[in-house]
């Protein structure tokens, strides 16, 4: 899944998923009357095209299909926030949200406020947000309850922020882990874009469509300014060619990171993902300052957990059918370390900051 701003054209397939996640979801706690109040049948296209191109929303786009949209205000008002109707409970609101907590880190923005729903109220909980006031208005002749929610998004872990300003280089025997270029695109287009990549991942789609490697890569500067996830290109040095990409999803409240990697379908077997995630998972420590790394794979995906494995991490637990995809059910493994696991000596693969 990637979460982009929205294109000119979009505007009605977001309108679907705003009224059919209003109509389908919301009135299990809204009178009917309500509901076609907020998404009527007939309702001003021109309007809503001129609101959209005045708050130019993300969209959660998978497989080329536009699942999710939000929209910040530059004061950190969260305004409309929908996932499609059927795609609740499969990661999209936390995707989008995660995307405007790293945009509005990189504005400055202090806090994330918003008018929720009661049907949205215990995501927002869930994802930290905290009940201001209840807000109950008369619309249509019955009562509807709102809660105001805000979320202070505060300073990072002073570990983290200083490492916040430049994507690092990472050095090792044979790998060098760097930020992602623009001339990137084609090689993670044609590695990451194979059937056997998608069917170990959970957010690489396939087939993999054009321009979404060059959207992924242009978001990875403002997503590690914001604090949010670290996105780092696995070259191999003797060759100077990509082999795969590895990544930290930064919880910075928590001081943990999740861990993901892929490696193209050419380079297996070569030890390369074990190297570039000890690497990794070295600096996460060491200069992140975190104190927990943890990482998933499908159980249909056994050479992941061996890599796991070889980092350190210890299996904790299996998440039975806990992914949907491509029309199965699907467990994953929950590995970890933490930091007094380790001691320096021994902590993942031995690198180098140029």
């Amino acid at each position: 899944m990637i979460v982009r701003r929205y294109e000119p054209g979009e505007e009605e397939e977001i309108w679907d998923i705003y009224a059919g996640t209003t109509r389908k979801i919301n009135s299990r706690d809204y009178t009917p009357a309500q509901i076609a109040r907020w998404a009527p049948d007939d309702h001003d296209c021109a309007a809503w095209n001129e609101k959209l191109a005045r708050s130019n929303p993300f969209v959660a786009v998978e497989n080329g299909r536009l699942v999710g949209f939000a929209e910040l205000e530059t004061d950190g008002h969260i305004d409309n926030f929908y996932c499609h109707h059927e795609w609740q409970r499969r990661g999209v609101g936390a995707a989008l949200l995660g995307r405007i907590e790293a945009e509005a880190a990189s504005q400055g923005i202090a806090a994330l406020y918003a008018e929720v729903s009661v049907t949205a109220e215990p995501f927002f909980t869930a994802m930290g947000f905290g009940i201001e006031r209840e807000r109950v208005r008369v619309i249509c002749g019955a009562p509807a309850k709102q809660f105001i929610m805000r979320k202070s998004l505060g300073a990072p872990p002073q570990s983290i922020q200083s490492a916040m300003p430049e994507i690092p280089v990472l050095r090792s025997r044979r790998l060098t882990l760097r930020p992602f270029t623009r001339a990137d695109a084609p090689a993670v287009q044609r590695l990451a874009g194979v059937a056997e990549i998608a069917r170990t991942t959970l957010a690489i789609p396939y087939p993999y469509p054009d321009g979404l490697a060059e959207e992924w890569i242009r978001s990875h500067k403002g997503r590690f300014a914001g604090g949010a996830s670290l996105d780092l290109a696995i070259e191999l040095d003797s060759a100077q060619e990509l082999v795969g990409a590895i990544g930290l999803r930064l919880e910075q409240e928590h001081r943990r990171a999740e861990l993901g990697y892929w490696i193209g379908r050419p380079y297996w077997s070569q030890g390369y993902a074990t190297e570039a995630a000890g690497m990794l998972v070295a600096y996460g420590f060491d200069d992140l300052g975190l104190e927990r790394v943890y990482a998933y794979h499908f159980t249909n995906n056994p050479a992941s957990g061996r890599v796991l494995e070889k980092t350190g991490m210890k299996r904790e637990g299996l998440r039975r059918q806990h992914t949907f995809r491509d029309g199965v059910f699907l467990d994953s493994v929950l590995y970890g370390l933490l930091r007094e696991d380790t001691d320096r000596k021994s902590r993942g693969t031995p690198y180098s900051i140029p």
